[in-house]
């Protein structure tokens, strides 16, 4: 299915979203970015790379499956009862010689070993008993694995993947996991696809850590529903969905309706990358930083 954008629509919705942000209007009076300082850890260094690793560990909490702001909070609890669990080279120090080890193994092989790791075992159970057990085995291994590159290419500082980079294409192919993951190149991070790459972004510039505003917003369900809902992006119907829609319509009408058996389906990585786009040509247009956009979006969402 392929999609248009309403660009005249984007301008008004965004900009009226905007001017109720900044004026503090509902819902924004009491829908607040979960990351702001108060969830933060009582023993978190701000604005330094601790703080910029704190963040980047909770993308692997912004997929779903859990609420943003309960994840954060939680993370903040284990890291003032272990903070080492978000050191990047102290994690690399216990993951010793696996690296070598899964040289020459296979993916399922890999993720079968590593759960004999000291390490996994303990940042699993932490991780459990913090009420974070969401994804365990997949958010365990991202964890680990992302610190031990981050701790060998990056000097364990996500701030520093920004670093001479001047467009979201660039972010991409240096943070994505693109299915091409390989320990030993310095690029490419289990866990981050586009979104990811633009929740890390936004978390890094919302606490002023990179400065790196001019891209996509992080498009999740929040995000999708706000553009379809106020038909910024709509759907482009061939003749069979039509038809669909057409049936679909008359269904509406009788009282055995079931609005779960609905037939269409409009998620799609096309849907997907039609938002991004719009998100990212309104900043520009604008002149404003993604941050606002987000802002906006995600929280009016939530």
């Amino acid at each position: 299915m392929r999609f248009k954008t309403d660009k005249d629509r984007a301008l008004w919705v965004f900009d009226s979203l905007i001017a109720l942000l900044k004026e503090n209007r509902h819902p924004y009076d009491h829908s607040k970015p979960p990351q702001r300082e108060e969830n933060l850890p009582s023993n978190l260094k701000l604005d330094g790379k601790e703080h910029a690793m704190f963040l980047f560990t909770t993308c692997y909490y912004m997929r779903g499956g859990i609420d943003s702001e309960t994840a954060i909070i939680a993370l903040s609890i284990l890291h003032e009862e272990s903070p080492e669990l978000f050191d990047p080279q102290w994690i690399l120090n216990q993951f010793g010689d696996f690296g070598i080890k899964m040289m020459n193994m296979r993916g399922q092989e890999i993720s079968s070993a590593i759960k004999e790791l000291d390490i996994y075992k303990l940042l699993s159970t932490k991780l459990k008993e913090k009420g974070l057990g969401f994804s365990l085995h997949a958010n365990t291994s991202f964890w680990i694995f992302n610190a031990t590159k981050l701790a060998r290419f990056w000097d364990s500082d996500p701030r520093k993947l920004f670093d001479w980079v001047s467009s979201y294409d660039q972010l991409v192919e240096t943070i994505a996991n693109k299915g091409k993951w390989r320990y030993a190149t310095k690029t490419g991070f289990l866990g981050f696809q586009e979104k990811m790459v633009s929740m890390i972004a936004y978390f890094l510039q919302a606490s002023g850590l990179v400065d790196q505003s001019r891209i996509p917003v992080p498009v999740d369900f929040h995000v999708l529903r706000m553009l379809v809902a106020t038909e910024i992006v709509t759907p482009i119907f061939n003749r069979a969905d039509r038809s669909k829609m057409i049936k679909l319509q008359k269904e509406r009408q009788k009282s055995s309706f079931n609005p779960k058996e609905e037939p269409i389906d409009l998620y799609s990585q096309d849907l997907l990358a039609t938002c991004r786009k719009v998100t990212e040509w309104y900043v520009h247009e604008k002149g404003l930083s993604m941050i606002e956009l987000c802002d906006a979006l995600w929280l009016y969402s939530r």
